[in-house]
């Protein structure tokens, strides 16, 4: 059985900017606001909807919106 939690190192931070360093390559893994994909020892973030995006890439969203953008939650 898959499980996710296997492609990540560790978590950082505290709750708002924590974030996840990706342990392995995968497919599917573009992030969707760069629309590049997410490699090996990149810091990532999933949000609570279960999407994720490069850390960079979401943070700097956030600053504009404060929801996911693929799913607006």
């Amino acid at each position: 059985m898959f499980n996710i939690l296997n492609l990540f190192k560790k978590k950082q931070g505290n709750i708002t900017d924590e974030y996840i360093i990706l342990n392995k390559d995968f497919e599917n893994s573009e992030c969707i606001i760069c629309l590049e994909n997410m490699i090996k020892g990149e810091r990532v973030k999933i949000l609570g909807c279960g999407h994720m995006y490069h850390y960079d890439c979401i943070m700097e969203w956030f600053k504009r919106k404060r929801e996911c953008p693929l799913c607006s939650k």
